[in-house]
């Protein structure tokens, strides 16, 4: 047998690495033989195909904010020129003319809504494209919030713009590192900026994890009412984990992990959901765990997502552009060895939760940025946890378990063109695709 046992909120997990089960029982030795073994990495590697892609535009290389410790330390001022991200959309669009949809991300090393008129020239242009191949073209973004009022937030949405925030945990966390040039906090200012969006179900929260370690569930408390989706994720660099931090974060998790095991008696799945929805660490081992979905990389740079810097570079993904690393950039397309998707899913071949983990970032594995050590602990933590919540879901909450699966189901399938939007657009030929695509969300909203 390949069963191991893994420890977290108080109780064990069996798993068996050849097919990536897991039970909080000991199974029996036949019924572990009768699990379908993950198939040989080829084949996986093989079967990946991506079917949405993500041309990232780093529209300002300028900020409003004066955080101290902020990796972009060079600011040129700089905004990229509307033709030029255009042109640059243009052909990424034509050698990647395969997706199913498509997104353009224009978060960056600077703050976007100093390049407001680029962002919303690029909307549009992305509008126009949607109309032309009949297929999704979402622009997004990433802002720091203090920018955001209720007229930008308005105008940003009638042009079919997704955005979300970047806060740095809690109040206290945040206004300690995120201060405006004149060293004033910004937290309450961006909190109050949200608050007065009228639409704000689609405005998410991304949230950094440092080395200053915070109560974590008091904070998802206390931006839960504001925000539907929240997204903690772990800083790289200098702020990035260390053993004394990474261990405090590991527990932050476990008591997490105690209050959703309450949310499971209680039947109360808007952490799961906001945690679940978005980019957050955690959420996506919720999603492979309850979801029973797997993966063999860790990222899509360079596979279905590409950066076009400030610089004119085009890059594997926006953190090379941001960090300024020393990483082999590339023209039109060209892969960059160390992240393609066969580097990346053999570069933890060893690993018995790799298929649930996907590997460590390619910039840390490169460049050793961080304590990758505390990260793979801290990560082994949260993918335990997440499969002792699922087991608890499955045996002692049959009715949130299965929604919350359905749930993992649409959220794998936002990948994909949705079937049911292709039955609308063709009932509906007399109309564009944007208006098309608009009275049916309308008509079929969704998380």
């Amino acid at each position: 047998m390949n069963m191991l046992k893994f420890r977290a909120l108080g109780k064990t997990v069996y798993y068996d690495e050849r097919s990536t089960f897991f039970s909080l029982d000991e199974p029996r030795q036949e019924e572990v033989q009768s699990f379908p073994p993950i198939p040989p990495i080829e084949e996986l590697i093989a079967a990946s195909k991506p079917t949405a892609y993500t041309f990232c535009v780093d529209v300002s290389d300028s900020c409003n904010l004066r955080c101290d410790y902020c990796f972009n330390e060079t600011k040129t001022g700089k905004t990229i020129d509307a033709a030029t991200a255009i042109s640059y959309l243009e052909a990424m669009f034509h050698k990647y003319d395969s997706g199913e949809k498509y997104f353009v991300d224009m978060s960056g090393k600077g703050e976007p809504l100093l390049a407001l008129k680029t962002v919303l020239e690029i909307a549009r242009w992305c509008r126009r494209k949607q109309d032309e191949i009949r297929k999704e073209v979402l622009p997004q973004f990433v802002c720091n919030g203090t920018m955001l009022s209720p007229l930008v937030a308005e105008v940003l949405q009638n042009e079919g713009i997704l955005f979300g925030v970047s806060l740095d945990g809690n109040k206290q966390v945040h206004d300690s590192h995120r201060r405006d040039a004149n060293g004033n906090p910004t937290f309450d200012a961006i909190i109050d900026n949200v608050k007065s969006i009228r639409f704000r179900n689609y405005v998410g929260c991304a949230a950094t994890l440092t080395k200053d370690v915070f109560p974590l569930v008091e904070a998802i408390d206390s931006l839960l009412p504001i925000f539907k989706t929240i997204s903690f994720r772990p800083a790289r660099g200098a702020y990035a984990f260390d053993d004394s931090s990474g261990k405090l974060w590991e527990d932050q998790y476990e008591r997490l992990g105690f209050r959703l095991l309450k949310d499971i008696e209680r039947g109360d799945a808007s952490i799961f959901l906001a945690l679940m929805n978005g980019e957050d660490y955690f959420g996506r081992y919720l999603v492979r765990a309850i979801g029973f979905k797997r993966t063999i990389a860790r990222c899509d740079a360079s596979i279905s997502r590409f950066a076009l810097d400030i610089d004119g570079k085009i890059y594997p993904c926006p953190a090379c552009c941001e960090a300024g690393l020393d990483v082999r950039s590339f023209v039109d397309g060209g892969l960059s060895a160390e992240f393609s998707i066969e580097a990346q899913a053999k570069s933890c071949l060893g690993c018995n939760i790799k298929y649930f983990c996907g590997g460590e970032c390619p910039i840390n594995a490169t460049h050793a940025l961080g304590n990758e050590d505390a990260l793979c602990r801290f990560r082994r933590k949260l993918i335990t946890i997440a499969m002792v919540l699922s087991e608890t879901l499955r045996t002692t909450n049959t009715k949130l378990y299965d929604s919350l699966t359905v749930f993992c189901d649409e959220k794998i399938l936002r990948q994909k063109a949705n079937p049911k939007l292709a039955v609308f657009l063709n009932a509906h030929r007399n109309m564009s695709f944007t208006k098309a695509k608009a009275a049916f969300d309308k008509e079929y909203p969704s998380y």
